[in-house]
């Protein structure tokens, strides 16, 4: 496997009650992987 330089988006939920945040790097902003994290 080939590694070097690219892009990452972050994917982030914060829960307003507990103000918990999760962030996750993922390789792509679309539809599919926005919606399964």
């Amino acid at each position: 496997m080939k590694r070097g330089s690219g892009y990452g988006y972050l994917h982030t939920v914060l829960d307003d009650q507990s103000r918990l945040a999760y962030t996750e790097i993922l390789s792509d902003e679309q539809g599919r992987s926005t919606a399964d994290f």
